[in-house]
């Protein structure tokens, strides 16, 4: 993600309308599915990450999400109640982890509770938790090795969002002009050159900056 946020958003006008969210903040510890306390825990967390950062309805959030070892990620929109589900896996359904559906509600109702006044009135006394929020699974390309590949396509998924520059919404069919229907092993290796090549650079930069002082 710093590769990313360092090549592609920094400076830039669009890094107040796409903030990344650690996957350390939004991820069970360890490979474990996460307890109702820890859920709740992160929700409060999140909510409070919206604040810091004064979303707007032009404003999404990037959650990179990984759980039994399976990667996938999340787009929220926590003033409009989106969030876009993108699983590499095509058989991938939030349905199928009803803790993360759970968990961002919670983040989103909270933050909304607290920012909107008219939310907050619609939402008193009513059956109002499962519909503050929308989840949309966007149809977006398969990896091709079911093991192996899981974090790389993430990334694939993140880099073309940047590159789309969304203002608060995304496509469900996902980007025609970066459309497939299941990744290339090429398309992986370049994913992973890109990043192999970031460290590189920062690993040479933080050694030539120590030589010099």
């Amino acid at each position: 993600m710093r590769n990313l946020y360092t090549t592609m958003l920094a400076g830039r006008d669009i890094a107040r309308r796409i903030i990344f969210i650690s996957p350390h903040m939004v991820s069970p510890y360890g490979h474990d599915i996460m307890s109702p306390k820890q859920g709740l825990e992160i929700s409060q967390k999140l909510s409070k990450y919206f604040h810091q950062h004064g979303a707007d309805k032009n404003t999404i959030f990037i959650a990179p999400y990984c759980e039994g070892g399976h990667r996938m990620l999340l787009v929220i929109n926590p003033t409009l109640g989106r969030v876009w589900y993108l699983d590499p896996i095509r058989s991938g359904h939030p349905s199928n982890r009803p803790h993360i559906v759970e968990m961002i509600n919670q983040a989103i109702v909270m933050y909304r509770t607290d920012v909107d006044q008219q939310f907050r009135q619609l939402v008193k006394g009513s059956d109002w938790f499962d519909t503050a929020t929308s989840w949309t699974v966007v149809k977006c390309p398969e990896q091709a090795d079911k093991v192996r590949d899981y974090g790389y396509a993430v990334m694939k998924f993140m880099k073309d969002i940047i590159q789309h520059a969304p203002t608060g919404i995304l496509p469900n069919d996902y980007y025609e002009d970066t459309y497939c229907d299941t990744y290339t092993h090429a398309q992986m290796e370049e994913v992973l050159e890109e990043l192999a090549h970031s460290i590189f650079e920062a690993w040479f930069i933080s050694t030539a900056s120590s030589s010099d002082s």
